[in-house]
């Protein structure tokens, strides 16, 4: 480690080639990059970690149209896409289990954040091969007849719904289920996002259903 107070340039931070400049304890330090070993074996914690990662993002990638409507006002967009923000924030909560046995707690898989108020009474029922989605159309807050509904309708490996449903005001969602195997459950998700997509609202677990049950 190297110590400096003005070199011909100035001190600097950041990495040049193999130096690293920054600042410690008031010091301008220089100090060489640590050598990385070669065919270094993972630790237990690194694979549990790297397990976790490509769980959610498989599990996003095919959710990629909720997300991107879902998270499109996140604060942390100056920094990260939306992806990335979802990815950020189930990873921390929607995961469960321990290593090698991760799997997906779709109760808390979010796929929508905002301050948008959501409908009170909003309920969950199977008719035959219609999935229907019911709420009250009473609004509060900045909510408007006009805002619509997103429903994500997925099972482990598929999802179907409506990125851009029924209005507010409609007061229900109908997802036909015609062509899903009979016994997959599906996981039910809900959010609503205003018609000039100024506003959207958390996304709700609805909870499952049982195709042909």
């Amino acid at each position: 480690m190297a110590v400096f107070k003005d070199g011909i340039m100035g001190s600097f931070k950041g990495r040049v080639g193999n130096v690293v400049g920054y600042e410690w304890r008031g010091l301008s330090v220089m100090r060489s990059r640590p050598r990385i070993k070669k065919n270094r074996k993972p630790t237990e914690k690194q694979l549990a970690n790297r397990a976790r990662f490509n769980l959610m993002q498989e599990y996003l990638r095919f959710r990629i149209g909720f997300v991107r409507k879902g998270f499109s006002l996140a604060p942390e967009l100056e920094r990260m896409s939306q992806f990335n923000v979802a990815m950020s924030y189930n990873l921390s909560y929607a995961i469960a289990g321990e290593y090698p046995h991760w799997y997906i707690d779709y109760s808390k898989v979010v796929f929508s954040k905002g301050d948008l108020e959501l409908p009170k009474g909003i309920s969950l029922a199977l008719e035959k091969n219609i999935l229907r989605v019911s709420w009250d159309t009473e609004k509060e807050g900045a909510a408007a007849d006009d805002d619509q509904a997103m429903v994500m309708v997925s099972g482990s490996n598929d999802v179907i719904g409506k990125h851009s449903g029924n209005l507010r005001e409609d007061g229900e969602e109908l997802i036909d289920l015609v062509g899903e195997e009979e016994g997959t459950e599906l996981f039910v998700h809900i959010a609503f996002i205003s018609d000039d997509r100024s506003r959207v609202s958390d996304s709700l677990f609805l909870g499952s259903v049982v195709v042909g049950q």
